[in-house]
């Protein structure tokens, strides 16, 4: 897929977000922390590519020297100060995310089950990055949605521990389990309205699901 990215950045400039391409987890890291500014606050949502390309660990590095502040919902286990930890990042200068799919159109599909990482992406945050790995590059909307409810959803079910039926067959059985689905808003972003804002950074590896 690494041929078509210089395609998806050209449709990503059309809706208005910001592509860049990298060939090396350290270089889409220098990429995101290069939008890092002092005092800025900054959060995230759940990703195992923030994490398999160390910029959790970096960014928590700059908390720890005092150099931004972080809301890290994920690290608070109290139900009521996670959920207001949640809509508090909603109001971060930045905020870190990965996509579960991306078309050569340049159009983003993502599927939550709280809803507070896709709210980010639509509303709220100044500035939203995100980081991708050429392994979620899909031709169409179509081609998305199947590898979101084939991939995504069963292998981060069984990663957070949920009780749901696609951790067995895996893949999406539609199910309603409360607190335990991962479905719950699925969201197409197809322009962004604000210039600027919203920053793809496309990285030529296998990252996340």
């Amino acid at each position: 897929m690494k041929e078509k990215v210089p395609e998806i950045i050209k449709n990503l400039e059309k809706r208005n977000i910001t592509g860049y391409f990298a060939n090396t987890k350290e270089q889409g890291l220098a990429i995101a922390l290069s939008f890092v500014r002092e005092g800025m606050i900054v959060s995230w949502g759940g990703s195992m590519t923030l994490e398999e390309t160390g910029l959790k660990t970096e960014i928590r590095r700059l908390e720890q020297e005092g150099k931004i502040r972080l809301i890290d919902a994920h690290s608070i286990n109290d139900p009521r100060l996670n959920h207001e930890a949640r809509r508090r990042s909603l109001l971060a200068n930045l905020y870190y995310m990965s996509t579960n799919a991306i078309t050569l159109g340049g159009e983003l599909m993502n599927i939550d089950g709280f809803g507070n990482r896709v709210a980010a992406l639509a509303f709220g945050p100044e500035k939203v990055v995100i980081l991708c790995g050429t392994n979620k590059i899909t031709e169409n909307l179509e081609d998305a949605y199947k590898r979101i409810k084939e991939v995504a959803c069963p292998k981060n079910a069984a990663r957070l521990g949920r009780s749901t039926p696609c951790i067995e067959t895996g893949r999406c059985c539609e199910c309603l389990v409360s607190n335990s689905t991962l479905c719950g808003t699925v969201t197409t972003t197809r322009f962004c309205n604000e210039k600027g804002r919203i920053h793809v950074i496309l990285i030529d590896d296998s990252l996340g699901f």
